[in-house]
């Protein structure tokens, strides 16, 4: 009898990994019972592996859908934000002298990504449980957001949120192991398939990382601070011997210590000057009028990560601070976005401090497209920002209704490098778009579903072609945690996948006749120089500007479905599509001449209080 009622009580399954979905069909869990996801590698793993269907929840969104709860989420973010500083930031000020906020800069990026994983997730039960008319949802507990060290659990946040429906937050299965595993296999990729990728890297070590540090530093020398990673500024490492250059390393891009490092004068950690210090914050300075459930959950979560950091930042600060006293910056320069962490603060506490600040693009869709989440981690975080092309009228144009404050100078991205070896020739190259959970921003950045459903049919219309020379190429490291089409690589024949050297590196050993980009993002930029036709599918979560769209057109095949670019692709093959190698758009919001001497000529303007337009 118990079986039978059993039977009868309709079940949601709610998975986040094939670990999971592997634990969850070995424990029969999925028997009568309805799978979906968080990550549409769970749903490709399914079906390749047990013929059994799972559904991802970006499914049961749609585009306008997503870009309504995305404005939302900034609404609600800027607010309790802007509220927290507004109560807190004074008192803090007050303690350790400065004059700054702590909330928007630690938060205002990221915690838009949190809070549309937030409400999605549970939009998407609530939209499960009507379209399904479910009786129980079994959850797999998961961290809430991957953005923050003391996110929420699942369990913590789905806790007293339904009444009517029984919620069972199980525990997941230990996937340490697994990870060691696949660490191991990444680096026997990279060290047996491409050693001259390791001999690069180590000798770029020394000579862009170790060296520079090394300088002696001159009283009389101006001082510049150079924030790693960064990206296309890369050269400045090497390009600034008339300036004393201090170092900010952050945690994340070294394998040593767990704290961030600001180094000066060889290997000395600046930060360690300031003694260590607890302060105490007012617990009831975070009861700011709420809204709901969400903004509840938003606040608990960046409560736990500042109380838990900021102590320590603010010591570092004060490190800062003493250095400015004796060695005072004259320019601060980042090429990666400051958008967490000690870094945020410290672009924060300088723009504070009257102290200008350069910040650089980093890849595609700044100028040329709408993203207005780009001020939260680039323009608001900068006085003066050197883009691949895109003006300040570009911008104006984008966001007719902002207030656009940095400087936008139009210098150009590093040239691509034009290898002089001669290019082995091939007729397509597929660069693969990794994959991000719905708890990593996947939804706001393309609905997953149809991201994967486009390379799935890319994929099996490749492999059809058993006459051509065809490459694909996944971002390296990939695996079911960042692809969700691992178990189709896995059974392609007539394909050859590269996945132990980044894009630009293949490029410049292969001359691809064609090129096939799933997700307008920084590979198209990799091959707008190229002699290749380019194919390119269009993204309405973060559309073109118009302009910028009609020159982009005039040099790629865009098509606004995948059924659209195979037939496109059908079409060539028969000589029956056009080249296009207009350069309008590239020579506008990619190519100038001489960007690095223009960035270093307005560097030395920048250092001296000149304005950059004279």
């Amino acid at each position: 009898m118990l079986r039978n009622i059993n039977s009868m009580i309709k079940t949601g399954i709610i998975l986040h990994s094939v670990i999971q979905a592997d634990e969850c069909i070995r424990n029969n869990l999925h028997a009568g019972n309805l799978l979906f996801s968080t990550h549409y590698s769970v749903d490709v793993y399914l079906k390749e592996k047990y013929s059994i269907d799972c559904q991802c929840i970006s499914k049961l969104w749609n585009t306008d859908e997503v870009i309504a709860y995305k404005n939302t989420a900034s609404q609600r973010v800027d607010h309790i934000l802007q509220a927290l500083d507004s109560r807190i930031a004074p008192v803090i000020n007050q303690e350790v002298s400065l004059k700054m906020r702590y909330f928007t800069p630690l938060y205002s990026y990221l915690g838009k990504y949190c809070y549309c994983g937030y409400s999605l997730f549970i939009s998407s039960i609530k939209k499960i449980i009507e379209k399904y008319n479910l009786d129980k949802i079994i959850v797999y507990n998961a961290r809430s957001n991957t953005f923050l060290a003391n996110a929420s659990s699942l369990e913590e946040i789905l806790s007293g949120l339904f009444d009517n429906i029984k919620i069972e937050v199980v525990s997941s299965p230990d996937i340490a192991i697994n990870k060691l595993n696949k660490i191991k296999q990444i680096i026997e990729n990279i060290i047996f398939k491409n050693p001259l990728y390791v001999f690069d890297k180590i000798v770029d070590l020394y000579n862009k990382e170790i060296m520079p540090r090394l300088r002696v530093f001159n009283d009389i020398k101006l001082n510049i601070l150079l924030m790693d990673n960064l990206y296309d500024l890369i050269f400045l490492k090497n390009a600034l011997s008339q300036y004393n250059v201090f170092h900010f390393l952050s945690q994340e891009d070294r394998f040593w210590g767990k704290r961030d490092l600001l180094l000066g004068r060889g290997w000395k950690n600046l930060f360690s000057l300031t003694p260590q210090r607890h302060r105490t914050i007012p617990p009831h300075l975070f009861d700011i009028p709420l809204t709901g459930n969400l903004d509840k959950i938003f606040v608990t979560d960046i409560k736990a990560d500042f109380l838990a950091n900021i102590n320590h930042y603010l010591d570092d600060l004060g490190s800062l601070k003493s250095l400015q006293e004796k060695w005072p910056v004259s320019l601060a320069i980042w090429g990666n976005s400051p958008i967490r962490g000690l870094k945020a603060l410290v672009v924060g506490y300088l723009r504070s401090a009257g102290i200008p600040v350069l910040g650089s693009q980093h890849g595609a869709l700044f100028g040329d497209a709408y993203e207005p989440w780009h001020f939260d981690s680039d323009f608001n975080r900068c006085d003066f920002f050197v883009s691949y092309g895109f003006t300040g009228e570009d911008l104006r144009r984008l966001y007719p209704d902002r207030d656009i404050k940095m400087k936008v100078l139009p210098f150009g991205a590093s040239s691509p490098s034009r290898s002089a070896r001669v290019k082995t020739p091939i007729d397509i190259v597929f660069p693969l778009t990794n994959s991000l959970s719905s708890f990593e921003g996947g939804m706001v950045r393309a609905l997953p579903d149809r991201l994967a459903e486009a390379q799935i049919a890319l994929l099996e219309y490749l492999d059809s072609l058993t006459d051509l020379e065809i490459y694909i190429k996944p971002f390296m490291f990939s695996g079911d945690h960042n692809s969700a089409v691992i178990p189709v690589l896995q059974r392609m024949k007539n394909v050859k996948i590269v996945d132990y050297m980044p894009l630009n590196s293949f490029l410049r050993k292969y001359h691809p006749k064609v090129i096939l980009i799933e997700l307008p993002s920084s590979p198209l930029y990799d091959a707008l120089h190229l002699d290749s036709e380019i194919f390119l599918l269009d993204n309405p979560i973060i559309p073109y500007d118009q302009t910028a769209l009609e020159q982009l057109q005039k040099r790629v095949h865009y098509c606004q479905n995948v059924s659209e670019m195979i037939a496109k692709l059908d079409l060539y093959f028969k000589g029956g599509l056009k080249k296009k190698r207009d350069q309008s758009f590239y020579h506008h919001y990619m190519f100038k001449d001489n960007t690095q001497g223009n960035i270093l000529s307005v560097i030395d303007k920048l250092v001296g209080r000149i304005d950059p337009s004279t």
